[in-house]
Formats: structure tokens, sequence, C-alpha cells
């Protein structure tokens, strides 16, 4: 509902709701998805905006990159902009009652900071946060790009409405793509909305080939009783970047769990029986939004290619087991160190689902948790 209204707003004043100064400058046009009416901006003439399109960058590296030398890259490009770069807060969000772990890099900010009670360590800062979401749990492993931990790279700003600046932060996140290697012409830009923790503001998604990288979002509302308040004496920048997609299309592998897990998933691989001929079904990922997309992908995948759809689900549910345990036990490592132990209540009783999968699969292949463990963290920034 909350959405819905600013998006109503945007879609008829865009230019009194979005930094569109900063697309203008470097040749991006306002378009109308033919499909679903959504407005969207590129450089490309295209009838279709990025949701229906699929991922034609794998197999098409950008720059090969190390997981971990991402956040170096990240750090040095916008703290020479000004940002001040912070660690990760721990995935345990203790200072709120109404969240378990920590879903978005703004809730390490959420309430006091974001509602201008409190002064922030600075006003601009980029932190490459670690979370922990479980909604999309039965399409880990499969999709290519769900995870039930991921680090978002959160660009922030807390400033004065005076000060306030979105033409700035997003030509800073446009130039951030360019400094990686990805060109203007190869990103669409989705107008759209967020709301989250009390708060709502229109965003702009960016997407490369069919895959969202990042979504910035400029907080000037508070939501009360599903209304929208303007904030009165602050204003918020909140730019999520899915730091493991980026490494996937900068790399342009085949999905994100094995440009994430390098080290453990090297071990894993013997205990797995993989059958390669079939591992190019993650090129239709794309189309995994919920349990039932992952039959109809292996239906599309076996007439397409001629195979026997019974061999199409257990070839791919082996190399989804695989890629399920290094996910699951990182949540698990990154949870218990931060001092949520597996339970029947609370954020305990996820961690408890993810053991419980993960020892389903160890007892029926045989592998060593305390060795993926080990290799996990060797895989963390």
């Amino acid at each position: 509902m909350v959405k819905e209204q600013i998006i109503n707003i945007a879609s008829k004043n865009p230019e009194k709701v979005y930094p569109i100064a900063a697309l203008n400058e470097r040749g991006f046009k306002r378009k109308q998805c033919k499909i679903c009416k959504r407005y969207f901006w590129s450089i490309e003439n295209r009838e279709t905006c990025a949701d229906h399109e699929p991922y034609s960058f794998i197999g098409k590296p950008i720059k090969p990159i190390e997981y971990k030398k991402l956040w170096d890259l990240t750090k040095k490009f916008f703290s020479e902009r000004g940002y001040v770069p912070l660690n990760s807060y721990p995935v345990v969000a203790r200072w709120r009652d109404d969240l378990d772990f920590v879903i978005a890099s703004i809730v390490d900010f959420q309430p006091h900071i974001v509602n201008g009670e409190i002064e922030p360590i600075a006003n601009r800062i980029i932190i490459p946060q670690y979370c922990l979401r479980f909604d999309d749990l039965p399409l880990v492993g499969y999709s290519g790009r769900h995870f039930t931990s991921f680090i978002m790279i959160g660009q922030h700003a807390f400033e004065k409405p005076e000060n306030y600046n979105p033409y700035k932060y997003l030509r800073d996140l446009l130039d951030y793509f360019n400094y990686l290697g990805f060109k203007d012409n190869q990103l669409v830009i989705h107008e759209d909305a967020w709301a989250g923790g009390g708060n709502a503001g229109p965003s702009l998604e960016i997407f490369y080939t069919g895959l969202e990288l990042a979504n910035q979002v400029y907080m000037v509302y508070k939501v009360i009783d599903n209304k929208l308040i303007p904030m009165e004496n602050i204003r918020v920048l909140d730019m999520g970047a899915g730091h493991e997609r980026i490494v996937w299309a900068l790399n342009g592998s085949i999905n994100a769990y094995e440009v994430t897990f390098p080290n453990s998933l090297k071990y894993l691989r013997n205990y797995f029986d993989l059958d390669r001929e079939i591992k190019d079904i993650y090129y239709l990922g794309y189309k995994i939004e919920s349990k039932d997309d992952i039959i109809n992908v292996a239906k599309e995948y076996a007439e397409n290619f001629g195979f026997d759809l019974d061999y199409v689900l257990k070839a791919w549910e082996e190399y989804a087991k695989m890629y399920i345990v290094a996910d699951h036990l990182r949540s698990v490592y990154l949870a218990i160190k931060d001092g949520m132990l597996p339970s029947n209540t609370g954020g305990g009783y996820n961690i408890r689902i993810l053991l419980r999968r993960v020892f389903k699969i160890m007892e029926e292949k045989g592998f060593e948790i305390e060795k993926v463990i080990e290799l996990i963290q060797k895989d963390l920034l």
C-alpha cells in the first residue's frame, strides 16, 4: 500500500522524486515496459524492463575478481568520495525488538539514527553488512542468486534536508559501477519504492542483463498507520548492493555460489555426484521466484535438451544440496559467532532448521561439518 502510494506519485512527476539529472547527463531515457507497464531508464533502445531479461552475462566475464577483493575496491572508491568505511555490524540485531537478525544494512541505523534522534558516526557511510534472511529458503541452491546469508554493501547518508544530495549519491553509485567495469549502456534502471522499519521512500533499482545489482532508496518518509509522513529534520540515503551478485556478474560464472564459496566448494565436490552436463540449467535461474518455478524450469530444460525430467531433477538437486550446505553453514557460523544459538523459538529456530537440513545431507554424503566451517571462514571477508 505504502509503496504503491510512492510509485503513483513518482510515475506522474518523476523529476520531483528521482535525481533524473544524473541519468539525463549520461544519456539514459525514460521508457515504459510494454509487458508490465513499469517505468524504467536505459541508454539502449528497448521495449521491456529488466524483469523480463535472461542472465545473458553468464559465460561473459567483465573482469574476473575474487570475492574478498570486491570490498577492497569498494572501500577505496567510496572513501575517496567522502564516505567513511565501517566494518559489518553483528548479524544478531539486539538493538531491535522487532527483528532477530539484520536483514539489510539500514537496520544498523534504525530507528534512532534514521529518525534523527542520535548523531551518526559519519554523515556518509559505506559498509559491507552481513545479513540473514530466510523467506526464500526453498530457492537456495536452485536459483543461483538466493542465499540465507549475504553481504549487502550499504551506501548511506544522514543529512539535514538542505545538505541532502540525491544527484551526488546516484552519480557516485553509477561511477562505482563504471569503476568496476560495468558500462552505462549495459545498465537498466527501474523506478520503484521501498518501505521497511518504519521508513519509506522512492528508489531506483539498477540491473545488469537481467540481474538486480543494487537498489538506491531516497528515504524521506516515516510510515505511521500505513500513512506517509514526511521526515522533518533529516533525510536518509539507503542504498543496498549485493556483494555476491556483483562478483557473480563480473566473473560471468554459472551462479553466485561458485564465486562466493571457492574454498568450501572445492572440498564439498568430493562428496557429491555432480553431472557437468546439467549445470547449464542455472542459465534459467532468472525464472525462479517461487518453489513452483523449480519444477517448471526443470521441465523446460528437459524438453529443450531432450533429457528425462526425473534425471534433470535428480542431477539438479545434487548441485543444490552442495550449495545449500555451504550457504547454510555460513549462516549458522555467523549467527552462533554473534550469540544466537539453535533453539525452538525466535531466531534460534531458524538456525535450528538450517542445521537440520545440513545434518540430513551430511548423513547421506559423509562430509565433515567441522571441515566445511573451517573453510567457510576462509571464504568470509
